[in-house]
């Protein structure tokens, strides 16, 4: 099959006895659009998707090709055969992408995912022809085109210790690339696929020619440069993707309120999505999304770029998150402002998660409209914020005399326990149920410790403060979830 674009998936996808012909599936370019591919690919393979129990997920580290390939080629005691994905990838990068590999290699590092780090490390060491005794930290910075002694590279070190303490070793140049090239020419059992993701591939490769002559290569790139047909392109895919999410949930939007998303959002289609989805949950029962519903829900978005990164860190939108850490710290905010809105953030959904796993928060349900959430749970909510204003009360009286409580400093202390402030926004808080729903109390707690380890290290490190801020959002967007468990129970 030819190679084909993200446009022309769905067109593909109807031919789904051709689909299912090909053994192989390489779907690289931008992360949301790969996501959005492979559900789609994985419908038309598996009923039910990546919920089949056919369905396997195996990390993209080199060492894996031989077992994604074993698993891909023995037979499954299900009728519809397997499915195996090979996670974001870097076997179809070549020689000239040191850079590339040295950047996965920081950033896994920095998420506390060693072995996917020494993967990427171990690859760029292949390339160059280096052993890890030849290690140092000048040595990569040259390979990376960086000055030496650069201090983003003090891991290099670190990670190759843990190379050795593993007993890992540098594989052979680009062997992994050769035994999946190997498996492509002899085929795959029918019914059987392999799967893989990727941001980045080189087209001269091998292994990559060895795959678009046979098999199905989806490209989810995005043109970013600012020419007219590449802005063209970039609306039309975000459009695709509006049709797509609209059609899905009963929707129609105006043409001025679909253009007033796309001004607010920009090209982000993870986060065109998720507005896209906010507005259908607000209008409710209505079927169609004006103009005044996107200026009601998305005005805060374009007006607080500091809302905006906490939503990212939280919605564990990685790329998102960093993007708009490193457009506040260009801007001049100052790294502890950052952190307290950090902070302050996820006050807010302990608070909430807690409400939640009370008895009196048992009337929230995942999924809940907005409707319901207005007359159901906002009631309680009340009820809930008028005992704990009762029994803050009891506790100042106590502490400070009859006269605490009436001035209004001590009245604001007060408010930040309480779900619903003076003058909120029941939709507001409504979305932040939503977004804590997705987390466990034990999970929450995890991240606030991580918080206070930055904190101590802004203010008594001298390591830099971007490089602290990045490796905790880094880290907390990664941490396993919890909320099955913190559900489990409703």
């Amino acid at each position: 099959m030819p190679e084909i674009t993200y446009q022309d998936l769905d067109r593909t996808l109807q031919d789904a006895a051709r689909v299912r012909a090909c053994g192989m599936f390489l779907i690289w370019g931008q992360e949301a659009l790969c996501s959005r591919a492979l559900e789609k690919i994985t419908a038309v393979l598996l009923p039910g998707g990546r919920r089949h129990p056919a369905f396997e997920t195996l990390e993209g580290i080199d060492a894996n090709v031989p077992l994604a390939i074993e698993r891909v080629g023995t037979y499954s005691l299900l009728s519809e055969g397997r499915v195996v994905l090979l996670a974001d990838s870097g076997i179809f990068l070549g020689r000239k992408d040191q850079v590339a590999m040295l950047e996965r290699a920081a950033a896994a590092f920095a998420q506390d995912r060693p072995r996917q780090a020494a993967n990427w490390f171990l690859k760029l060491l292949a390339v160059e022809g280096l052993s890890l005794e030849d290690v140092s930290t000048e040595a990569i910075g040259r390979l990376a085109g960086r000055q030496s002694g650069d201090e983003d590279l003090a891991w290099v070190p670190e990670l190759a210790d843990y190379c050795r303490r593993q007993g890992l070793s540098v594989p052979s140049d680009m062997d992994a690339a050769g035994l999946l090239k190997k498996a492509v020419e002899r085929g795959f059992p029918k019914g059987n696929h392999l799967v893989v993701t990727c941001t980045q591939v080189r087209k001269t490769v091998a292994l990559y020619r060895a795959v678009k002559e046979r098999e199905l290569v989806i490209d989810c790139s995005v043109p970013t440069s600012g020419r007219s047909a590449d802005r063209q392109a970039r609306t039309r895919l975000l459009r695709q993707q509006a049709g797509e999410i609209l059609e899905r949930a009963g929707k129609q939007i105006t043409p001025d309120a679909l253009a007033a998303v796309e001004e607010l959002t920009g090209f982000d289609p993870r986060t065109f999505s998720h507005n896209l989805e906010k507005l259908i949950s607000y209008c409710g029962q209505r079927s169609r999304i004006t103009r005044e519903d996107v200026k009601q829900v998305l005005r805060r978005s374009r007006r607080d770029p500091v809302y905006e990164f906490t939503g990212a860190v939280f919605g564990r939108r990685l790329d998102n998150a960093l993007f708009h850490l490193r457009a506040l710290l260009d801007e001049g905010a100052h790294p502890l402002q950052l952190l307290a809105a950090l902070v302050n953030h996820l006050r807010r959904l302990i608070l909430i998660r807690s409400f939640m796993d009370s008895r009196e928060g048992a009337c929230w349900r995942p999924g809940m409209t907005f409707d319901r959430f207005r007359s159901a749970v906002v009631p309680a909510a009340k009820a809930h914020d008028a005992a704990m204003q009762e029994c803050v009360g009891g506790w100042r009286r106590t502490v400070e005399g009859d006269d605490a409580g009436r001035g209004g400093r001590k009245k604001a202390a007060a408010a930040d326990l309480l779900l619903l402030g003076k003058g909120a926004s029941p939709y507001a808080v409504y979305m932040r149920f939503k977004e804590c729903q997705a987390f466990s109390m034990d999970e929450l707690l995890r991240m606030l410790h991580e918080l206070r380890t930055v904190d101590a290290g802004l203010k008594m490190s001298a390591h830099s403060p971007a490089v602290l801020l990045e490796a905790a959002v880094m880290r907390i967007c990664r941490l396993p979830s919890g909320s099955s468990k913190s559900s489990a129970g409703r």
